[in-house]
């Protein structure tokens, strides 16, 4: 059965128009994942759901060749990340404008740092850009803390 939500009516209860005719219930389960918001949104209903690709592939390494450099990748962002001589590092993360905050940066990073964990290494680095205050916000919630600043010279 197909259909959209209208509204709630002044009596509590919801509308929902359907090709077979109004059904009217006090109670309405959605199970739409992180889609709800294109239908909840215009109700009012806020809820901060990223999304996250269905697929994912298995990769093994040939011979002595090693894989390290897992992507999290999502349809609204993606991260990077490396391990180099006991060290690892996020080499890059982005999140669309649309859902930033919303706990997508979050998603990709618990696993990352989840990875990173699993190696047992030395230290974890990220390197952003000066006057990134979001940037180092974020990852300060992740442990994160200036221990050195990088200085660069370019020929522009």
């Amino acid at each position: 059965m197909d259909g959209a939500i209208e509204s709630r009516r002044a009596d509590g209860r919801w509308r929902i128009d359907t090709a077979e005719g109004p059904i009217d219930a006090g109670e309405v389960v959605t199970a739409l994942g992180p889609f709800a918001p294109d239908v909840l949104g215009p109700l009012g209903i806020k809820l901060p759901l990223g999304i996250k690709r269905g697929y994912h592939r298995h990769y093994r390494g040939a011979g002595n060749a090693a894989l390290s450099r897992p992507v999290v990748d999502t349809d609204v962002g993606y991260c990077t990340s490396s391990i180099e001589q006991g060290v690892g590092q996020v080499n890059s993360i982005y999140v669309i404008d649309a859902y930033r905050r919303c706990g997508v940066g979050q998603l990709m990073m618990v696993p990352t740092l989840a990875w990173f964990d699993e190696h047992n290494l030395k230290s974890v680095v990220v390197d952003i850009m000066d006057g990134n205050a979001a940037a180092e916000s974020f990852y300060a919630r992740y442990g994160f803390r200036r221990r050195s600043v990088r200085l660069q010279r370019t020929n522009e």
